[in-house]
């Protein structure tokens, strides 16, 4: 079973390479022959192309620089690639091995993550804790969708039905997810006109809120979100934290803009799952 992290580094090497440490740690710790764990990671630089390849991942290079569609290339070519699992991550971000352990333990689920995260200001080294209130609201990265989910949800079947059935009628157009139009097609109902569609996850032009669309999107596929960190987690630490650059210029969310929805956390508790490595090159980006 083979699992594709995907992600899009946004032109700020230093900073990516909080996230590639938690690749190189979750790699050494899980990848085997039989399961492999692999980097699809868009670029838009050369620097960064050379970064991701200095870690073993595969660098997809991207005329722009917009996160939409750096997310969608990555993701596309991790689906092209084999993936049986896709898990989203920032190039800003880390989780803990306990919570990605957790992906062959817990029940049979095709879209799950996490609702609480923290997050950390590389120049003061500050830490907070942001929970969303719905109960199955997920932050955006560390999310595990399986290929099910995205094959239903992003290569969907365009077909045209050959037999009335309740309100569609013979000659009706519609599109229908693979295992939907499958399941009619063995029975007489549709033909297929085109199997070769994509919907992308993410809106292509999105700089921000692509976590809400992409969401949305599963969502009205049939594949509604599970956040596992407080039932099915054995802690109630944190499993997953967002680095902010001290140039906030580089930041989606700045840290200033999120601390009136935040509680103060220390900076150990928001990094206490890193490797002794991992957290040694954090504390140089403080300088």
């Amino acid at each position: 079973m083979k699992l594709g992290i995907v992600t899009a580094l946004n032109e700020r090497p230093r900073i990516s390479r909080i996230m590639l440490n938690c690749f190189e740690r979750l790699r050494s710790e899980y990848s085997s022959p039989h399961s492999p764990i692999e980097l699809f990671a868009a670029v838009h630089t050369d620097e960064d192309h050379a970064l991701v390849e200095e870690y073993g991942g595969t660098a997809i290079k991207c005329e722009g620089n917009v996160a939409g569609h750096k997310f969608n290339r990555a993701l596309y070519e991790a689906v092209l690639a084999g993936c049986d699992w896709f898990l989203i991550m920032g190039d800003d971000d880390a989780i803990s091995s306990n919570y990605f352990a957790s992906w062959w333990n817990l029940p049979s689920m095709d879209y799950f993550g996490l609702r609480s995260n923290a997050y950390v200001n590389l120049q003061g080294m500050k830490a907070m804790q942001h929970t969303y209130k719905p109960k199955n609201k997920l932050i955006g990265a560390g999310r595990f969708i399986s290929q099910k989910a995205i094959l239903n949800t992003c290569f969907p079947h365009l077909v045209e039905f050959i037999r009335d059935y309740d309100i569609y009628k013979v000659g009706h157009r519609t599109t229908l997810r693979p295992d939907q139009s499958d399941y009619l097609r063995e029975y007489g109902y549709i033909k297929v006109i085109d199997s070769a569609m994509y919907v992308p996850l993410w809106p292509t032009n999105a700089k921000k809120s692509l976590d809400h669309f992409s969401e949305l999107r599963l969502v009205m596929a049939g594949y509604v979100p599970t956040a596992v960190d407080f039932e099915y987690l054995s802690s109630d630490k944190i499993h997953i934290t967002d680095f902010k650059s001290r140039d906030e210029t580089q930041n989606i969310w700045p840290y200033s803009i999120l601390e009136d929805k935040c509680k103060p956390i220390t900076f150990e508790d928001a990094t206490w799952f890193l490797s002794d490595k991992e957290k040694e090159y954090i504390l140089t980006l403080k300088k």
